[in-house]
């Protein structure tokens, strides 16, 4: 900080060739080799002339005066530039105060600088006094090129001074800091200039910008552009993805711009080696990521103060655009990568690294910010850099925002709480400022048991405060102790007998039950300062604040409750795109990850004779030629070339054998494949996803086979997924293969640890089991739905709201319980099998309802998920095209 404040300040705060060519700077402030008498008389003519300057002013830095003088602006442009300079030397000087006892002797250089300037600028004075002879003028002259050097050199020792402490310190302890229960929190220092109005305004709107959306209807000024633009934040976006979230920014992204909004995403530009790289090709860059590589441009950079430990410093910021329309006869759809070394270095979660989640995306969300006040003011950030001018402007400036789950929660608050300190303190324009505090936000909130907390699972104490200073330190900067001292919530009001409301009386600290754990909640910030929070399905909205499922949401229930009571937690199922993920669509998919050369395809206007013919057809087709050569993959003297060629297919997919012996999948004619059932579960192997209540249905269906269904084949089950929570549900899976089962009945279990490929196998199978604890929403059923394949599924979230709805029987549901048991699923599995043995016609009508079900993000109508969150941002939805055509009438 220091060495660019003094680099660009060389004397009292002005940059010296700012002020004036390098000519006159040698004439004035070095000893130069040009005539003695040239130089005296140009100076004293320089002295004469700005003497009448000089006495009303002397409190002001002299180099201000050879400034106007050289410069020769008028006198209004001169006072806004004294008025500059004085903010900035007071900036200076309390950034030298803020060095630590270290940095002492960077002080006492300080008062010996302001001592030169204030000598010079009497000497100045006394001229004008008319007690100077022409002799004395010559003194004046030499005493002042003195003391301008004596200030230069003086400038320079503190400069070095002040790096080699603070190097050697490797911090800056701010005095100002102040401690709310062993969190350091940044306060303004008191020499910083501050409009006292709109400090007051400020602070008033800081108080009011969290009860107003917790206990007020929302209302937001309407968005007329004709043709809008939506900022979309978001940690995921496919394929750059971990899970369902990053499926829905695309998804959204895609959607609109068929009505005409521009909807650019902004996402961290992860960078982690052998998988995910930014290289430079000729003048521009291509951003690798797995396979897919997107071609990016520079549009932009600049520098961000950030917190961490104690140490205040500054990183970096560089912003990419790429295109991802693949259809070049469309308009472009930006995706907007924020680049950092520092804090994007690795994979997009990384628990427990040397950036923790919390910090990380609160980094994010802050440049995210920063760029919007850069489009919208482009001196509101430090150091801005635009390499790229029309890239730069075919960013547009939003009009709205949407933010992705807690990982974008922050920018909420830096909208409702830094922006008007900001204004405040002059460092951002009143029009930027109205602009940007005007925009509609909502948070979509995919899942609430994720929250980006700084509590520490470990419980420890020194962990969460260290994390929660270095989020709302980055966050706020030196505004930070008066934002977090009126966040208010109001909540102890809302009843004042419930003591554990009084922890949440604040929005960004959280006490959960005594001052040990004080804590930073990032979600909680979407939650109370956006104008709607909307999870992910209708059912999901209700339960994250019921009490039977308190879990679901923790401490942040009592917000959203709120929320509730002013019908600004409104539930939008995900939508689902089946247009691309009908058998039509996923082909090829399915042709190149089984290698099949045929594959029988049918849609919802398909006679149901044929459609039921053509899932047989691929069943049996499958089995035989993908599932039974995979399940041979680990015989390396197997040279089949079948097995072979499903070998290279699958090189990254594990086929997991049972303990001590070779799994041998049962041997069945194409009859015998068609009665059989295939059951397929594919999803990540975590808590969330039931795999210890599945495994424990499938025994209980196993050992009861011949009880409930003597004489029928018994079931094959298809289980694939990738591990989570370190591999803690793959036991489950193993153990139920080789312990719980018998070894008949163990070789009916397909075990595919990995990326499972879902669209085949669930093309394959009868049914789709989701054994979900809880879900937000899920996208998989409405994918098997799409290819005709009922769900057997919890009754849980958005499955509630897409399982056998509106009259339809697409799947069966397990009874509703406050948790999923594994009896209850393995009913729910009776009920599915009962129907596939007993009433085909019955089983049939559940396939065609599957096909006919439709989650697209746009319906007919002006229907559909898209409309729905353009309705809540603000948006005239009745003045948008109906891009979909009426659905045609079934064969």
């Amino acid at each position: 900080m220091c060495s660019s404040v003094f680099s660009d300040f060389k004397l009292s705060g002005v940059n010296s060739t700012a002020a004036f060519s390098a000519a006159q700077k040698n004439n004035l402030l070095q000893n130069n080799p040009q005539p003695k008498k040239k130089k005296e008389s140009k100076t004293k003519e320089f002295i004469k002339q700005s003497v009448p300057m000089a006495v009303p002013l002397s409190g002001i830095p002299l180099t201000a005066l050879i400034m106007y003088r050289i410069s020769s602006r008028n006198i209004s442009e001169f006072k806004v530039q004294l008025r500059d300079l004085t903010i900035d030397i007071k900036e200076l000087r309390n950034k030298l105060s803020m060095l630590n006892k270290e940095t002492a002797k960077v002080q006492s250089h300080d008062n010996k600088i302001w001592t030169g300037l204030i000598a010079a600028a009497g000497l100045a004075g006394s001229y004008k006094a008319g007690t100077l002879t022409a002799k004395e003028q010559d003194k004046v002259i030499e005493n002042l090129n003195s003391r301008v050097n004596n200030v230069e050199t003086t400038s320079n020792v503190a400069v070095n001074e002040a790096q080699k402490s603070a190097a050697g310190a490797s911090t800056l302890v701010n005095k100002y800091a102040k401690t709310v229960n062993g969190v350091q929190l940044l306060d303004n220092p008191t020499l910083l200039t501050q409009n006292k109005t709109k400090y007051k305004n400020a602070i008033h709107a800081i108080e009011n910008a969290a009860p107003m959306k917790l206990y007020d209807t929302p209302y937001m000024l309407p968005i007329t552009s004709e043709n809008p633009t939506l900022w979309s934040v978001t940690s995921e976006f496919t394929p750059i993805k971990e899970g369902g979230l990053g499926s829905v920014p695309l998804a959204i992204q895609e959607n609109v711009a068929k009505l005409g909004i521009d909807n650019p995403a902004f996402i961290p530009m992860y960078q982690q080696k052998g998988k995910a790289t930014l290289t430079k090709k000729g003048n521009d860059f291509v951003y690798k990521y797995g396979n897919n590589e997107i071609p990016v441009k520079k549009a932009a950079a600049f520098q961000m103060e950030v917190y961490r430990n104690g140490i205040s410093s500054t990183e970096n910021v560089e912003v990419f655009v790429g295109n991802v329309e693949k259809d070049s006869t469309k308009p472009p759809r930006q995706l907007i990568f924020i680049k950092n070394d520092n804090y994007f270095d690795g994979s997009i979660y990384q628990e427990g690294t040397k950036n923790e989640e919390p910090e990380k995306f609160a980094f994010f969300s802050k440049a995210v910010y920063e760029f919007a006040k850069m489009r919208a003011d482009s001196t509101s950030v430090k150091n801005p850099e635009i390499p790229d001018e029309d890239l730069f402007n075919s960013i547009k400036e939003p009009e709205g925002f949407i933010l992705n789950d807690w990982q974008a929660s922050p920018v909420a608050a830096l909208l409702r709480y830094k922006l008007p300190m900001e204004n405040a303190y002059g460092q951002l324009s009143d029009k930027a400022s109205t602009k940007l505090s005007q925009l509609p936000v909502i948070t979509i909130g995919h899942n609430t048991m994720y929250q980006g907390s700084t509590l520490n699972s470990k419980n420890d104490s020194k962990q969460t405060k260290e994390a929660t200073s270095n989020v709302l330190n980055t966050l706020f900067d030196n505004y930070t102790y008066d934002i977090v001292s009126n966040a208010k919530t109001l909540a102890s009001t809302w009843d004042k007998d419930d003591i554990n409301l009084r922890n949440l009386d604040n929005v960004l600290l959280i006490d959960k039950d005594n001052s040990n754990s004080i804590h930073t909640n990032l979600l909680n910030m979407g939650i109370c300062l956006s104008d709607y929070f909307h999870p992910v399905s209708k059912n999901y909205a209700y339960e994250i604040i019921s009490n039977s499922k308190a879990q679901l949401s923790g401490e942040l229930r009592w917000a959203l409750t709120r929320r509730n009571d002013t019908d600004s937690l409104v539930g939008i199922i995900n939508g689902n795109d089946f247009n691309k993920l009908s058998i039509k669509a996923k082909e090829k998919e399915i042709k190149d990850s089984s290698g099949l050369e045929k594959i029988e395809t049918y849609d919802k206007n398909s006679d149901i004779k044929d459609v039921m013919a053509a899932r047989t057809a691929n069943k049996i087709a499958l089995y035989k030629d993908f599932i039974k050569p995979f399940s041979m993959k680990n015989d390396e003297n197997n040279d089949d070339t079948k097995v072979q060629n499903i070998r290279k297919k699958t090189e990254d997919l594990e086929f997991v054998e049972a303990r001590g012996r070779k799994k041998k999948l049962p041997e069945l004619s194409n009859e015998e494949l068609a009665n059989t059932p295939v059951i397929t579960s594919v999803g990540r192997l975590v808590s969330q996803k039931g795999v210890e209540t599945m495994c424990n249905a499938i025994e209980l269906l196993m050992k009861n086979w011949h009880k409930d269904f003597p004489d029928k084949p018994k079931p094959i089950f298809y289980i694939g997924g990738r591990d989570g929570e370190n591999g803690q549900q793959r036991p489950f899976i193993e153990e139920l293969q080789n312990d719980k089962l018998s070894r008949e009945d163990s070789n009916r279990i397909v075990f595919m640890h990995g990326m499972a490929p879902m669209a085949t196998l669930t093309a394959a199978s009868d049914f789709f089991l989701l054994p979900s604890n809880f879900e937000p929403c899920g996208l998989t059923q409405s994918e098997a739905f799409a290819l005709g394949t009922p769900v057997i599924g919890s009754s849980v979230g958005g499955i509630v709201d897409t399982v056998n709805r509106s009259g339809k029987t697409n799947g069966v549901l397990t009874k509703l319980e406050p948790k999923l048991t594994a009896e209850a699923l393995y009913d729910a599995m009776k009920k599915g099998l009962e129907v596939y043995f007993k009433d085909k016609n019955a089983y049939a009508r559940m396939v065609n309802d599957a096909l006919n079900e439709d989650f697209s993000w746009i319906q007919p109508g002006k229907k559909g998920p898209v409309f729905d969150y353009l309705n809540y941002i603000g948006i005239d939805t009745k003045k948008l095209p109906d891009v979909m055509q009426q659905p045609k009438e079934n064969a």
